[in-house]
């Protein structure tokens, strides 16, 4: 018996001056994989910032106040995983939101898991959960600095991953590619409300945007979706109801 192995194109659309797709249509996975990145450039006082804003975002937002409703909405969605992202390509920090749920032909056709899986994403970058003075909320700031300052020092006691880390400060020592994304301690500590509200700001207005797929559904279905709930965020960045 003879097996035909599926191809896999990529195929890519822009969507807007900001907003680009790259997306493979494939039957041979159960689940689909969404990313929605941000991307920009790496900066030694600035990406430690970025990445702390970032990890704030996943703690609520106005629609789910709390990281347990965000996974209890997560858990509705036949247990959608959505996972923070952070690294470095080309010399530019890529920084997003990555989640993976079941194939539309396993779920029940009522649920539309792919179109609430994008919405939760919004609502992370473009809605998230700040007290009357427009900051973000005190508790999940602090905890997350700690994660981060957290995982700086786990580094020292990872033989690989401090390898990698010294290697590309001596090789590219002068140049942004050698700074850490994460910061130093004392750095990270350092953060105040209104740089982190700034950052945050920045990321989300000033940032291009790409978005990744591989799935069952075609690129003009994803970008039919993306096009309805994703580009209107984008657009209404810069209004004045975002500057609360």
């Amino acid at each position: 018996m003879i097996y035909e192995r599926e191809s896999m194109i990529l195929k890519k659309r822009k969507l807007s001056s900001a907003l680009n797709l790259s997306a493979v249509q494939t039957s041979q996975f159960k689940t689909e994989t969404l990313s929605v990145c941000m991307i920009l450039p790496i900066d030694a006082e600035r990406s430690p910032v970025s990445l702390l804003a970032l990890s704030v975002l996943k703690r609520g937002t106005e629609k789910y106040p709390s990281q347990g409703e965000l996974n209890k909405k997560l858990d509705m969605l036949y247990a959608t995983s959505l996972s923070l992202r952070s690294n470095r390509v080309c010399g530019r920090n890529v920084l997003g939101f990555s989640a993976d749920m079941l194939g539309q032909k396993y779920t029940d056709p009522s649920v539309d898991v792919f179109g609430e899986t994008i919405d939760v994403i919004c609502q992370m970058l473009f809605h998230p959960i700040r007290d009357e003075n427009g900051n973000f909320l005190t508790r999940y700031v602090e905890s997350e600095k700690g994660t981060q300052c957290d995982t700086i020092e786990a580094q020292i006691n990872n033989p690989r991953s401090y390898a990698m880390k010294r290697c590309r400060e001596i090789m590219f020592k002068g140049d942004n590619y050698g700074v850490s994304l994460l910061g130093t301690v004392e750095r990270v500590k350092a953060i105040a409300q209104d740089e982190l509200i700034e950052a945050y700001r920045d990321l989300v207005q000033n940032s291009r945007y790409e978005v990744f797929y591989i799935g069952s559904r075609s690129i003009e279905e994803v970008e039919k979706r993306l096009l309805k709930q994703l580009l209107p965020n984008l657009s209404n960045a810069h209004a004045p109801s975002f500057e609360k």
